[in-house]
């Protein structure tokens, strides 16, 4: 027999009318009450009736999450993160990329059914760029996370700060400096501006050193491993650029590329090719990559806690949490 509220009630020493409000994330338990509830529930494996749940409360408890692409292994992280928040909350999500202004424009009406949801997450994505006046057409809860809203709660890593850790650790080394980067001119309103930060960041560490970036060794492709792959062997074969080489690679996608062709030319990475990407994916490590970490799982968490906040009714001034990258230095780089 499946354990009910009462029983719930019963083992933790509370009211069934407690039970309810942590089931429904209500903001008014006191915390020794909320724990008492959540080993309850864990001791007697209770999973609530998710219908029957949505009709007591008039809640979906769904989540709707729009972002630009779905083949990243970022987002694989951000997700994890999110959904280890939401399931604890019993909530679920459903996923709505934005691969263009057609799709863009189904989710202009008010009446769309992503809004139909609790709450709004938009992941690398601004909505002041996607929708006339900035604002989502909805009134339930926005958090955004990888960008910066001047509108909406916003969770992202200091990218320019990042760029710098890269500059200022790969000037530390001889030789050639070359920038890959991603062009974001093609389709602006479904940028975050990340990886301008990133190079902006770059280019402060030259500056603080009195030197510059030449700007034909800033080389912009679409973020795509073979791209940069291709992009560093034709590098690499180029008389305009002698060995050693340092790049900064605005992802670990792009570094990763690079590092392939480098290995493919026989050269040894940390020593004829210095290489730093940006990211700490879950290869980055394996694989033996410098690379700027940004903390994608902790956002993840943290946006899905801020949203749960705001969907529970809880008011306060908009929030804007912004966490600090660190440098993992690897063998790319001559490290351990």
């Amino acid at each position: 027999m499946k354990p009910s509220i009462k029983d719930i009630a019963k083992l933790a020493g509370v009211s069934v009318g407690t039970v309810s409000r942590v089931l429904n994330n209500n903001p008014s338990v006191r915390p020794e009450n909320r724990m008492k509830v959540l080993k309850a529930i864990a001791q007697l494996g209770y999973r609530p009736n998710p219908f029957a749940r949505s009709l007591a409360s008039k809640k979906t408890y769904m989540v709707s999450i729009f972002l630009p692409m779905l083949n990243s292994e970022f987002y694989s992280y951000l997700f994890e993160g999110i959904d280890n928040v939401l399931s604890d909350a019993w909530y679920d999500s459903s996923i709505y990329p934005l691969f263009s202004k057609r799709r863009l424009m189904n989710y202009t009406n008010p009446n769309a059914f992503p809004y139909q949801s609790d709450g709004i997450m938009f992941v690398s994505l601004i909505p002041e760029k996607l929708f006339e006046g900035g604002h989502v057409p909805t009134r339930k809860p926005v958090v955004v996370i990888d960008a910066r809203s001047e509108i909406y709660d916003s969770i992202y890593v200091d990218n320019i700060f990042g760029g710098y850790l890269a500059g200022k650790h790969l000037l530390e080394k001889k030789g050639n400096f070359i920038l890959i980067t991603v062009s974001e001119k093609a389709s602006p309103e479904f940028t975050s501006g990340v990886f301008v930060q990133r190079r902006i960041g770059f280019k402060k560490a030259f500056d603080e050193a009195g030197l510059e970036l030449p700007q034909d060794n800033i080389f912009e492709i679409n973020h795509s491993f073979a791209e940069a792959f291709i992009l560093t062997r034709r590098i690499l074969k180029s008389k305009q650029f002698s060995l050693p080489l340092n790049i900064f690679a605005v992802s670990d996608i792009l570094a990763m590329g690079a590092l392939e062709a480098v290995l493919e030319r026989g050269l040894i990475p940390g020593k004829d090719v210095n290489i730093v990407g940006f990211d700490d994916l879950r290869w980055s490590k394996k694989l033996g990559l410098t690379t700027v970490r940004q903390p994608i799982m902790q956002m993840g968490k943290k946006a899905a806690n801020l949203l749960l906040k705001r969907i529970a009714g809880e008011s306060f001034p908009r929030r804007e949490i912004r966490f600090k990258p660190k440098l993992m230095i690897r063998r790319s780089t001559g490290g351990g």
